[in-house]
């Protein structure tokens, strides 16, 4: 079933949101077409645009553990830069592939699997420039508000066999946040302090506008993918399964806003270190359910009955009770459970297509073509 299953495979294309239309896509097919060498694998272009985000992630979380809004001005512009180029190799890796002739299940599991880990800590990075502070609920909720939204556009091309992509979607959202990075590198955090009169509206600073505009876009996108998996019949996912994954969604949201809630009682540095740590935690483990999920797409393989995400989740809460090394201990856990799994799907996926992950069909050296 599983060989069958990727052999068969079939990708369609999504929908172009409205930058896509603009000069989005132009300026990834120029980039297939015209810069990369034949080469590059897509999948480097995926592996590389992660890096990206690993690098500002870590720029953040050095200069502004506490997510204040206390790093330097150049590294928002640092992090404004690394967004942009993650999204340029996201977005161009596709073409590259239809270039090489290379595209496959396997570049949608690395495609998709990253994107699942690199949700939150985009996040994460982009919000430290309104100096909310990691025991503000407004954190939390946009990153898992973030990862719902995730899931259930990942969900749209499980039941459906397409991706279902709005006008105002993620390439916008990115966009925005890049921008907001810009402005605050120019002007500083206290940017966002400026106050703000509008009609019809109570006295609000710019922070808390562009929170409502935000939140109220999270909802609209979980609310809209909700509906259309709701209303897709699809004879290839049965309710059972489609009911698991939501369960997983849910369990994974109740047990991490119990673990937000237990760590933002812990005082001062012990407690901006712990939910640095649970959001790694809750990072490696989201990405574990959404490599389930591609992997229950691309080869009908089942969901396993006790999801690994959601026991570490709960492991995390528990050692939040013991200490500051137990709670590495999970995070540690959890990353290694995630990226043995990612690893031998990958494998798995090249085996039964004949291919190797990070090198083009018929390059037997990245710089080098037979």
């Amino acid at each position: 079933m599983f060989r069958k299953s990727i052999c068969t495979y079939q990708y369609q294309s999504p929908a172009l949101s409205l930058l896509e239309r603009m000069y989005l896509e132009a300026f990834w097919k120029f980039l297939a077409k015209r810069v990369y060498p034949p080469w590059l694998a897509p999948n480097l272009l995926t592996l590389a645009g992660g890096l990206c985000d690993v690098a500002a992630l870590a720029l953040t979380l050095t200069h502004s553990s506490a997510l204040l809004g206390t790093s330097p001005r150049w590294v928002y512009f640092a992090c404004a830069c690394l967004l942009l180029t993650y999204q340029t190799l996201d977005g161009s890796d596709g073409y590259q592939a239809r270039r090489t002739h290379s595209g496959s299940a396997l570049g949608e599991l690395m495609d998709h699997g990253i994107d699942a880990w690199v949700v939150p800590s985009l996040v994460i990075y982009s919000i430290d420039a309104f100096s909310f502070g990691w025991r503000a609920p407004e954190v939390w909720l946009f990153v898992l508000g973030s990862q719902w939204a995730f899931a259930l556009t990942n969900m749209t091309l499980l039941v459906s066999g397409r991706m279902a992509i709005g006008l105002i979607d993620v390439m916008e959202v990115q966009t925005a946040m890049a921008a907001s990075l810009l402005l605050t590198a120019i002007a500083g955090p206290a940017l966002w302090d400026t106050p703000l009169s509008l009609p019809l509206l109570p006295p609000l600073s710019l922070r808390s506008l562009v929170f409502l505009c935000s939140s109220g876009g999270i909802a609209i996108s979980v609310a809209r993918n909700a509906l259309i998996v709701a209303q897709t019949v699809s004879h290839q996912v049965p309710a059972v399964q489609l009911g698991q994954l939501i369960s997983l969604l849910c369990s994974y949201t109740v047990v991490t806003s119990l673990c937000v809630y237990r760590a933002s009682e812990l005082p001062g540095a012990e407690g901006d270190l712990a939910l640095a740590l649970l959001l790694l935690c809750s990072m490696f483990s989201f990405a574990e359910a959404m490599a389930r999920m591609l992997v229950l797409r691309l080869g009908r393989l089942r969901l396993p009955v006790v999801p690994r995400s959601v026991v570490c989740m709960c492991l995390f809460r528990a050692a939040l009770e013991i200490g500051p090394a137990a709670r590495l201990a999970v995070v540690l856990l959890s990353a290694a459970l995630h990226l043995s799994f990612f690893v031998q799907a990958t494998r798995a996926l090249a085996r039964v297509l004949g291919v190797h992950p990070f090198r083009v069909r018929g390059a037997s050296h990245w710089y080098k073509l037979h």
